[in-house]
């Protein structure tokens, strides 16, 4: 009778304490670690043995190794040691066939006397109790709990407690494979979801590049023939002989058509040349208005040209240090854009830039750039209004090809709206004073 009691109180224990566990595993979730450190410090104090230890079953099946042994007259964790299956074959065996090995002798067991010498006789054990863990992949592993100092007698209730806690680290290592897997599937479909949008930007881009290279081809044709029909007609107009008006009218026809004719075979020269990066520049230092009036009589009509005047806010800020030519020229499409939008002649003033530099302003009162276009009308091939039908012609190359030439000498190419409401489009220079000073 009274060892009926005892079995009872016991198995109310165990059971309390599974429930509590189980708690235990909700709480952790998918951190087995964490678990299996609660489990062998429940085995110690529930079996009322000295060491608890888990130990896992390698993939070729030819090793246990130990994840988490806890010693209980320490207190002390530890994961160190490995179970080689040719140095305990008895062993190996029994594990892998029973659920449950108990051991009331451990040293005479024909399942566990291999550990005798070296282990057993060692640290003193006399009894051990261990029981599969094990999930829906099979064999993983072995709970182990070991009695020191004398043998223990294994009762059924200890036993059942033993694999029940083995269950629930298999359940555990189940649970947390799941959601590494669901972790991993979840991160493998963020990365295709990625992989389709980063494709599905390249093919847009594409095809917008495809578009845009198209219509710079349609667009440069439309330049190249309109200064060339100008060209050869007014040639056929004055060979046919005309009156003196009509003479200068024709010949300022020429002129204006190859000037632009000119530009628009500069623009593509130099952006082949930027792309291949073999365009150098040739640095000097010099006047800005000198580069800025060659400008205008290089963009700007003839009828227009006198109109202009640099206008100079500081004339103590009129040297640069750039290349002369690549600078007239990005002036010149500067004017030359400003000209062919507003239909006037533009103002062009020089003023201090950012430090150390000089900044010449082209500002006309036409449309203006879009809201939202400002950084675009720099890229290559593009153009507010693309059609090559468009009003104001232009191949899409001249004010990204300008910025890069800009770049290129150290300075800078911008746009800020005008107070009329029209552009005003900047190239801001390393001012030749400042360089001075810094070389000093």
């Amino acid at each position: 009778m009274k060892q009926s009691g005892t079995t009872e109180r016991r198995l109310r224990r165990y059971n309390a304490e599974l429930d509590r566990l189980m708690q235990v595993g909700r709480q952790t979730g998918d951190d087995v670690t964490a678990f299996m450190r609660v489990a062998v410090r429940s085995l110690t104090a529930m079996l009322q043995v000295e060491r608890a230890s888990i130990w896992l079953l390698r993939n070729d099946d030819t090793a246990l190794h130990c994840e988490c042994l806890h010693e209980a007259p320490d207190d002390r964790l530890s994961s160190e040691g490995i179970l080689n299956a040719l140095d305990f074959p008895s062993y190996f065996e029994a594990f892998k066939t029973a659920r449950v090995i108990a051991a009331d002798d451990a040293r005479t067991d024909p399942r566990t006397c291999e550990f005798a010498v070296g282990y057993l006789d060692v640290l003193d054990i006399h009894s051990m109790l261990d029981a599969q863990i094990r999930d829906l992949s099979g064999l993983r592993g072995v709970v182990c709990c070991e009695k020191t100092g004398e043998q223990r007698p294994w009762h059924e209730e200890d036993v059942a407690f033993a694999g029940a806690v083995a269950e629930y680290i298999g359940l555990a290592m189940e649970l947390s494979e799941r959601q590494r897997n669901a972790d991993r599937l979840r991160e493998s479909n963020e990365q295709l979801r990625e992989a389709v949008l980063q494709a599905e930007q390249a093919r847009t881009a594409a095809e917008a590049a495809n578009r845009s290279k198209t219509e710079f081809l349609a667009n440069t044709s439309h330049e190249l023939r309109t200064p060339l029909n100008g060209i050869l007609g007014g040639v056929t107009i004055l060979r046919l002989g005309v009156g003196p008006a009509e003479t200068t009218e024709w010949l300022d026809t020429i002129d204006r058509s190859g000037r632009s004719l000119l530009h628009t075979i500069n623009a593509i020269l130099d952006a082949a040349a930027l792309q291949d990066g073999t365009l150098a520049v040739d640095v000097s230092r010099f006047d800005i208005g000198q580069a800025a009036a060659e400008a205008i009589s290089v963009g700007g009509p003839a009828n227009f040209r006198d109109d202009i005047v640099v206008q100079a806010l500081d004339r103590g800020l009129m040297e640069v240090t750039a290349d002369y030519r690549k600078t007239v020229q990005v002036l010149a499409s500067l004017v030359e854009n400003a000209f062919k939008f507003a239909g006037h002649a533009p103002r062009v003033r020089v003023e201090p830039g950012t430090s150390g530099t000089v900044r010449i302003c082209v500002e006309d009162d036409g449309p203006g750039v879009p809201p939202g276009s400002e950084t675009t009308v720099f890229e290559r091939f593009s153009q507010v209004d693309g059609s090559s039908t468009r009003s104001h012609g232009g191949t899409g190359l001249g004010l990204a090809v300008s910025r890069e030439l800009a770049e290129l000498m150290g300075g800078e190419l911008g746009y800020r709206a005008a107070e009329s409401g029209g552009a005003c489009f900047w190239l801001q220079l390393p001012d030749a004073a400042s360089q001075d000073g810094s070389v000093n």
